[in-house]
Order: structure tokens, then C-alpha cells, then sequence
């Protein structure tokens, strides 16, 4: 990474920009630890969603701390990460809203799992599965679980990485993904019934 000075992470799941924000600010601070310049690299942070108004928020690099988040965004000193926007919002300082990059999936139609990276060097996707159909979540989880991770980035699916979600075939390659929790898939499924099919499924 040192020699390319390219860096690419996927935010799977915009969530209004804030979770692509934490990582943009996380890689900024990490490059100036290691003695970097982060303006010599080429940082690219893909944040996907199936909200407009959650692309639109993260496309304006947006946002607005809730009154719960309030106390933990002054205790970490994050004002300093962003400029008055009008209108009680906060937008995303450059360079880091410039690494920002954020288009439209659905990702509960398979088919659209082929606009994500084949190769990245960070996935970071909070909770997604969960709210996902159990198909479509199992088969996401397997593309990612499918990377070389020991070698080469980093994968966080948050808790859901306790799920046995490719069945015997990973839970075979991945111990840890023997037990079973109903967390892949629950709420998608209680969403949109087992009937769901993607349009044009």
C-alpha cells in the first residue's frame, strides 16, 4: 500500500454519510501516525445505499449530530472534521470529502453484488446483513468471506460475523462461523416476508 499510496474502502450502506465520514477521518489520523501526508494519497471510500436521501446526504458530505450522538461528537473532538453547512448541519472538511464516493445499490437483488469491488482493501459494513433478506445476506457475506483477509485488509460485518451464513461449506474454512445466530437476514425477512423477490427477480 506504502508504494501505490492508494487506498480503497467500501462503507456498505451509507447510513446518511456518518459511517464513510468515521472511516475517512480513521484513515486521515492513521496516515499522519504512520508519518504519511494524507493529501499524497488517493484515498477512495465507496458508500452504497438504496436511500436517495442517504446518497444525497453523503454526496454533500452532510451532516447533523443527533442529540444522542451529541455528547460522544464533542467528546472525541470531531467539530474539528467539518465546516458550518447552514441550517443546523455540518459538512464533511476536504480533503476527506473529496475521498467520498457515493452511488445507488440494492443489495438485496444478488445481481447487483457484482457493482461492489471484486477486491478492496477495507469492507466495512455495520450491521447491513441484518437488515438484508437471508439469501441475498448469506451470499454477500460469502463474497466477502471469500477474500484473503489474514494477508491483505480488513472485514468487519459487525456482529453478525458469529453467523453460520454459508452453511457447512464456510463454517468448514471458518470455525468461528459455526455458531448460528438469527442475526443474517432477520430483519430483512421480517420485512419483506419470504416471498420477496427482487424486481424483475
Amino acid at each position: 500500500l506504502t508504494a501505490s499510496r492508494r487506498l480503497d474502502l467500501d462503507s456498505v450502506g451509507a447510513g446518511y454519510g456518518s459511517e464513510a465520514y468515521s472511516l475517512a477521518i480513521t484513515v486521515f489520523q492513521a496516515l499522519e501516525r504512520a508519518g504519511e501526508s494524507p493529501a499524497e494519497w488517493d484515498v477512495r471510500i465507496r458508500t452504497q445505499d438504496l436511500s436517495l436521501a442517504s446518497l444525497l446526504s453523503a454526496r454533500r458530505a452532510l451532516y447533523r449530530p443527533s442529540a444522542r450522538d451529541r455528547d460522544t461528537f464533542d467528546g472525541l473532538a470531531l467539530a474539528r472534521w467539518f465546516e458550518p453547512a447552514g441550517g443546523g448541519f455540518l459538512r464533511l472538511r476536504e480533503p476527506l470529502r473529496g475521498w467520498l464516493e457515493p452511488y445507488f445499490a440494492d443489495l438485496n437483488d444478488v445481481r447487483q453484488h457484482e457493482l461492489l469491488p471484486a477486491r478492496t482493501d477495507v469492507v466495512f459494513a455495520n450491521y447491513l446483513l441484518f437488515h438484508l433478506r437471508k439469501d441475498p445476506a448469506t451470499a454477500l457475506a460469502e463474497r466477502w468471506l471469500a477474500g484473503d483477509w489474514a494477508k491483505r485488509g480488513f472485514l468487519s460485518m459487525a456482529q453478525v460475523v458469529v453467523a453460520e451464513v454459508g452453511g457447512k461449506r464456510e463454517a468448514a474454512k471458518v470455525p468461528l462461523l459455526t455458531l448460528y445466530t438469527s442475526n443474517v437476514g432477520w430483519a430483512g425477512q421480517a420485512f419483506h416476508g419470504d416471498s420477496y423477490r427482487p424486481p424483475g427477480g
